[in-house]
């Protein structure tokens, strides 16, 4: 990945040289860009490395479909990011930001017959700075099961032997198919899974060791991919709101995520299998993609007509959703989550079409 260094003309090269070395520091390959039409159209992380950048920023952020935006506290940097409107991150503080941002143009995503009808966001595999396979239900459908998927169910003392034959099936062909494209995410159409094997993948997913989201929604995977977490987040939808926060649910969750957990069957249509699980009391961050929030799960009470992953929350300001999907994210401050979101700039936006 390439390492735009904006500089103006009468930058000296001892602030180039800087500059350079700031690139090699992050493993990243250093290139100079002077002249607005000079800068890259492909995925970037960028720094703002003089004042008289104005134009080559705003270009910057047109063309490249995503930025990851830094300034130092050197030659006017932060200035000219301030003229332009933008947010950036101090470089110092940017080590999180960097592997965030890789791991968001980096990964490999299995896109499994695309999004549900109800997202309406983009299809995951039409946004440019997403490395996505896109495979259909024929492509599941044709391979043999990889049973090798079980030894994650095993690792949470679930004896696959137990288990509903139909899933066993769905989850070992889409690990086939996971495994033959090297992919190290998935998403995709989870209602046509269910309709065309008569299984849902929500446990499959949840003991997955790489992330995934579900649905095909955009803007939660990309805040799965961006969010700094050592434990995968829990992706809920919002059931309810109040003054003080939230209510979310859903039939996926992280298995290392919960406290406790039984395997049951999925909500609406009650295929297998899904997860039913308490999440840990705590402070927490909310988050999609731009947004993020502190918050705190305490304890709820059950409702059987909502998914089977459920969490109360208090938010710490007040709480409106920019959408149904959001990210619940533990072990990880949320102002180095908003610090990231904040200083990613990706065109189109996950959320909207």
């Amino acid at each position: 990945m390439k390492f735009t260094i904006l500089a103006s003309t009468l930058a000296d090269r001892d602030v180039l040289r800087r500059a350079e070395r700031l690139a090699e520091r992050f493993n990243l390959e250093p290139m100079v860009v002077t002249d607005p039409e000079d800068v890259p159209n492909s995925p970037t992380v960028a720094l703002v490395a003089t004042g008289g950048t104005e134009d080559a920023i705003e270009a910057l952020l047109e063309r490249s479909p995503a930025v990851l935006l830094l300034h130092w506290h050197s030659y006017n940097s932060l200035a000219a990011a301030l003229e332009v409107g933008v947010s950036t991150l101090h470089v110092g503080r940017a080590e999180e930001a960097m592997r965030a941002f890789k791991r968001l143009v980096g990964t490999r995503i299995l896109v499994v017959g695309g999004k549900c009808s109800w997202i309406k966001g983009p299809d995951p595999s039409d946004l440019p700075y997403l490395r996505t396979v896109e495979v259909d239900l024929e492509d599941v459908k044709s391979v043999d099961p990889d049973g090798s998927f079980e030894e994650n169910l095993r690792a949470h003392d679930i004896d696959p032997s137990e288990l509903n034959r139909d899933f066993l099936d769905l989850a070992g062909k889409l690990h086939a198919v996971l495994s033959r494209h090297g992919a190290d995410a998935i998403t995709g159409d989870c209602f046509s899974l269910y309709e065309e094997f008569g299984a849902v993948p929500c446990l499959y997913f949840s003991a997955l060791d790489v992330p995934y989201c579900c649905e095909g929604d955009s803007a939660a995977l990309v805040t799965t991919l961006l969010t700094p977490a050592r434990i995968r987040p829990f992706i809920g939808n919002v059931i309810e709101l109040d003054r003080y926060g939230t209510r979310l649910a859903h039939c996926a969750c992280p298995l290392e995520l919960l406290r406790e957990f039984e395997v049951v069957d999925h909500m609406e249509t009650g295929a297998p299998h899904a997860v039913k699980g308490v999440l840990p009391t705590g402070k927490c961050v909310l988050a999609r993609y731009p947004y993020a929030v502190g918050a705190s799960i305490v304890e709820t009470r059950w409702r059987d007509d909502q998914c089977r992953v459920q969490a109360r929350l208090l938010v710490e300001e007040e709480f409106e959703p920019l959408g149904n999907h959001h990210c619940v994210a533990l072990g990880v401050s949320p102002d180095l989550i908003k610090e990231i979101f904040e200083a990613v700039h990706l065109n189109p936006s996950p959320s909207s079409e």
